[in-house]
């Protein structure tokens, strides 16, 4: 936050230079509000002097509309940048996160809440403030100075009540802070709620429990709307308590000043610019209260910001992978275990490059696991997985990237155009473009519209441009997992064949939906059972194995061979 408003530091040096121009300005407004007053008042009035009273006036109050004008509009702009500027760098930061920590500390409704709620109140409650409360502190000296120059005696009276009056308010703040807290964390919930419900919305239609979801968004929105009521209230009830005892400042100033004038000490213009002194007095005395509140409340919802730019935190270079040679990935001793239970336990294997490798194994069996853990989305684990003998916790994402594609059952598409989510707006090699579209089979116009979620594109589609995406990316090793298990029998042979043609690509399949005719294509078959590697060779000899053969005979009947 400092270092976006730090990086604008010459608009914000003249911001302050206009904030300490403006309170200047209207003293010597105030000022002529007194000289006025008197010379109007006097026995003997000059018209020709209050008409050049008047002008001088006037041309003063349109030197502060200018000031004014020009201080508020540097201040939207700054205040628009820095709010640009933290967003972006959260963004940065979040794309560069690790799958694992996103998931790991269930934040990505922390995020999006960050992104469409708790940047507005960073703007509203924080920044704005930020700058009120400058500007106020300026205005209470600058003012305060000038008023006690004007009258000692009056000035330092009103001056000292409003400084007492300032206290009074600054109860509110713990309480203040509480609820913003309460509010900002509901809001996270109502956002995260909001997105299941959207992601899980055929299943809402298939079961018919428009009803229940529809209670269900209810009290999540009652929620958030009562503690978003409860934080305004509060902070309505804080400010008006300020905005009375300002006001009581200012009839004090004309009951006094009346009673000095009565006594001789004063003229009426000094009552008058006394008034006008408090007037001017009690905005600053307000606002520095009302924003110190505002800045307070919203503590919370920084201190949450810093947490999630921690969990974003940049990572550190990494070891660069040699491959010149290609890519083999070696499992050292890989445990993961969920609440207890080892999902994939001490595996050792080596994937050697080129290689083609078919996967199986009971759901559970850790066939995804291992891989997903690789990727660097799951955080828990002990052994160690190595890339040419690099081990993957050394390398950063896109370097991973740059070696290991991972493609699952759901591919994730972005509205436009076809040929925008293969490339995923990069500009790649002309020829490596025209060969991942040929290789992946891709038969749809390349210009056509991609619908939200890529509902007008068929599975088989969807799964071709993944596959046209990861041969554009160059990578030697790629990893399917289930891509064909929603296809039907005879896209999902297309698919299967089409993927063991890469004879230049580690290839590991992963697939309950494996082709019988296409198994002894594969150099390596691994079946898996409870997070191990059961048995593992080619086609002719893992046959021999009894749970393999017992899997085929359930899978293909009496067409396997006894």
């Amino acid at each position: 936050m400092f270092k976006a408003i730090a990086k604008n530091s010459l608009l914000f040096a003249l911001i302050i230079l206009f904030m300490i121009i403006d309170p200047i300005v209207n003293s010597e407004l105030n000022y002529w509000l007194q000289d006025l007053f008197n010379i109007a008042s006097a026995d003997e009035v000059s018209f020709v002097l209050v008409i050049r009273f008047l002008v001088i006036g006037f041309l003063i109050w349109i030197l502060k509309r200018v000031i004014v004008y020009t201080s508020s509009v540097t201040q939207s702009y700054i205040v628009c940048k820095v709010k640009n500027d933290v967003k972006l760098n959260m963004f940065r930061r979040l794309v560069k996160l690790d799958s694992s920590k996103l998931f790991e500390h269930d934040d990505s409704g922390k995020f999006l809440s960050f992104f469409t709620n708790d940047i507005n109140l960073l703007e509203q409650k924080y920044l704005n403030a930020v700058f009120g409360l400058i500007s106020g502190v300026f205005s209470l000296v600058i003012m305060g100075a000038a008023f006690l120059r004007m009258n000692m005696m009056l000035g330092a009276f009103i001056v000292a009540f409003g400084m007492v009056s300032m206290l009074v308010p600054i109860c509110f703040t713990k309480m203040l802070n509480a609820k913003n807290y309460k509010y900002s964390y509901e809001m996270s919930r109502f956002t995260l709620q909001l997105k299941e419900y959207l992601e899980a919305y055929p299943t809402i239609k298939n079961y018919a429990i428009e009803k229940e979801i529809e209670k269900k968004f209810c009290e999540a929105n009652s929620r958030t709307k009562t503690s978003k009521f409860d934080y305004e209230a509060s902070l309505v009830l804080s400010n008006n308590i300020g905005s009375m005892l300002s006001w009581f400042m200012q009839f004090m100033a004309v009951g006094i000043g009346l009673l000095l004038v009565t006594r001789g000490e004063i003229l009426i213009g000094t009552v008058i610019a006394a008034r006008s002194f408090s007037s001017d007095l009690a905005m600053p005395m307000q606002t520095i209260i009302t924003n110190l509140n505002s800045i307070k409340s919203v503590k919370t919802v920084v201190t949450k910001m810093e947490k999630l730019a921690l969990v974003a935190e940049e990572e550190v270079p990494s070891e660069i992978v040699d491959r010149k040679n290609g890519v083999t990935v070696e499992f050292k001793d890989l445990t993961v275990e969920y609440e207890g239970r080892a999902v994939v336990d001490g595996l050792s294997f080596v994937f050697e490059q080129g290689k083609k490798y078919l996967i199986v194994g009971k759901n559970g069996c850790g066939k995804s696991t291992m891989f997903k853990t690789l990727k660097k989305r799951i955080p828990a684990y002990s052994g160690d997985i190595l890339i040419n003998g690099k081990s993957f916790g050394n390398i950063t994402n896109e370097e991973l990237s740059l070696n290991v594609s991972y493609l699952n059952e759901k591919v994730s598409l972005f509205s436009g155009k076809v040929v925008d989510n293969i490339t995923l707006y990069r500009q790649p090699d002309k020829l490596r473009f025209c060969d991942a579209i040929q290789k992946a089979q891709i038969n749809i116009d390349l210009n056509r519209d991609i619908l939200d979620g890529g509902v007008n594109i068929s599975s088989g589609e969807q799964r071709r441009i993944e596959v046209a995406r990861s041969l554009i990316n160059s990578v030697d090793f790629i990893v399917f997992d289930e891509v064909i298990s929603t296809l039907d029998i005879e896209t999902a042979y297309e698919i299967e064949k089409m993927i063991l043609d890469y004879s230049d690509k580690t290839i590991v399949f992963i697939s309950h939906n494996f082709s019988g005719l296409l198994m002894k294509e594969y150099d390596e078959i691994l079946y898996m059972s409870d997070g191990k590697i059961v048995a593992h060779g080619h086609y002719n000899d893992i046959i021999k194995n009894s749970h393999f053969k017992r899997l085929l005979k359930i899978k293909f009947g009496d067409l396997i061979d006894d």
